[in-house]
């Protein structure tokens, strides 16, 4: 997935925009050649059918693409039912980051810099409404006898606020899924030596990131998760068989029998004890 990151410490310089609509079932999308600009295609009604360079792209309906410049663009096929789209042109006043990457470096960037937009080179919009006026917004405005700079920040608020329904979706959707995963990953990959650090490395996240993650989601650290999950091994272990404790540390992944009394108790409020455990799976966790 590409990606382009947007500082937008100065506001963007607008070119050009508007709306173009056909009903003719059998259009196409001329060549055009992008200098230094950026285009946004917001399509309303589609599929609209393009080729950027060597790469065919299907944009459909609440549908964004951006294209950078010195691309050459074309229509790769005639629309099958028509088609309804704003586009837009500016040039970013300062650097742009342009990046290949999947939704994991998305969560790093979105975590982790100040005074930049990322935004991927396609994706859905969620607040279809609002994201049609501010299209129609800046049309208007450059339309009427405003001054220019009022449409550059006109285009460097459509940027934000195209970047906070992304993150938003990708927040309530992508971090859940994510979060399910890496839990699922933990638990196939449960050992004496699994670590925070070897469960980031292994899903591709920042360790802080990661954190932050269950944090947020579980109410707990990664650390405390793998811990909490040993314990219910052991607690298992200890209500069904009749195993000593040094054996039940091992068969629960602790390598020290006393960190594992000492985490037992501090997370369960009970100290485990061979064959006579008397655990309640009804009270709540404690966190160490």
């Amino acid at each position: 997935m590409r990606f382009f990151s947007f500082n937008l410490e100065k506001p963007v310089r607008y070119f050009m925009s508007g709306e173009f609509t056909s009903a003719n079932k059998k259009w196409i999308h001329q060549k055009r050649y992008h200098k230094g600009d950026y285009e946004i295609f917001y399509v309303l009604k589609g599929p609209l059918y393009l080729q950027l360079d060597d790469q065919k792209v299907t944009v459909n309906a609440n549908s964004i693409l951006i294209v950078p410049p010195y691309t050459q663009l074309a229509g790769s096929k005639p629309t099958e039912d028509g088609v309804d789209f704003y586009w837009l042109h500016f040039f970013p006043q300062c650097n742009v980051t342009d990046y290949e990457g999947d939704l994991n470096d998305f969560s790093e960037v979105y975590s982790n810099t100040k005074n930049c937009v990322t935004l991927p080179m396609s994706f859905n919009v969620t607040n279809n409404n609002y994201t049609t006026i501010l299209f129609h917004q800046v049309i208007s405005t450059h339309k009427s006898s405003c001054p220019v700079s009022k449409c550059d920040f006109l285009v460097s608020a459509l940027l934000i606020d195209l970047f906070d329904d992304f993150s938003s979706s990708f927040k309530k959707t992508g971090e859940h899924s994510r979060l399910q995963s890496i839990r699922e990953y933990i638990t196939a990959n449960m050992s004496c030596d699994l670590t925070v650090e070897k469960v980031a490395e292994n899903v591709h996240l920042n360790r802080n990131y990661l954190t932050r993650l269950f944090k947020k989601y579980l109410g707990m650290t990664t650390n405390q998760y793998i811990t909490n999950l040993k314990i219910e091994v052991a607690s298992l272990l200890l209500l069904r068989t009749d195993m000593p404790i040094n054996v039940v540390a091992t068969k629960s992944f602790f390598r020290n029998p006393k960190v594992f009394m000492r985490r037992f108790k501090i997370v369960k409020g009970l100290s485990p004890v061979k064959g006579g455990f008397k655990l309640s799976f009804y009270g709540g966790l404690k966190m160490y």
